[in-house]
């Protein structure tokens, strides 16, 4: 099972564990990224992605007043938008939330090589996650598999912080207590 949809609230019981990484990203196609973050004790609760989750997450419903056609056109324009469209701050209240429901430890923030739309969404939200004291690792790649050593040194690296910082910070556990 690659994502644990497993929810975990008890801090204490937490700090032991293996951290809980959520990937935020465009498009991500290779399980190499997986595979690194595992080998290096932690593991992936989440990933908020344009061909994982935000492609299956809304279901078609139709009814007798709305054509399958109409009910199929309301699925698409009301999913959340890449960020070549507009609305950044319903992403980042999505992203906000997924990582305290799932009582993440950090955020992996994913992006392909000149995405610049991606590149300058994740300077506006790297802002508001240091605010909040949530970590978060910056990847970017090329659609290639990259070499594994820099990849695995840099995930090692913050996998270690997050264990250092974990018994430290005293973050808010759940949604409501944050402000966007």
């Amino acid at each position: 099972k690659r994502i644990s949809s497993e929810k975990t609230t008890n801090t204490d019981q937490r700090r032991d564990q293996r951290p809980r990484l959520m990937i935020y990203s465009g498009i991500l196609e290779d399980v190499q990224l997986y595979n690194i973050i595992e080998s290096c004790g932690a593991e992936v609760v989440l990933e908020d992605s344009c061909n994982l989750l935000r492609y299956f997450e809304n279901k078609v419903t139709t009814n007798k007043n709305l054509s399958p056609l109409s009910a199929l056109a309301k699925r698409y324009l009301h999913k959340i938008p890449c960020p070549r469209m507009t609305n950044a701050k319903a992403r980042l209240k999505r992203i906000l939330n997924f990582y305290y429901e799932y009582s993440c430890d950090g955020i992996v923030f994913h992006s392909l090589k000149f995405c610049d739309l991606s590149n300058f969404e994740f300077s506006r939200f790297y802002m508001h996650f240091k605010s909040l004291n949530i970590p978060v690792l910056y990847i970017e790649r090329e659609e290639v598999p990259d070499p594994e050593g820099q990849l695995k040194t840099r995930i090692q690296a913050f996998v270690e912080l997050i264990k250092n910082e974990r018994v430290k910070t005293n973050k808010p556990r759940t949604f409501s207590e944050i402000a966007i």
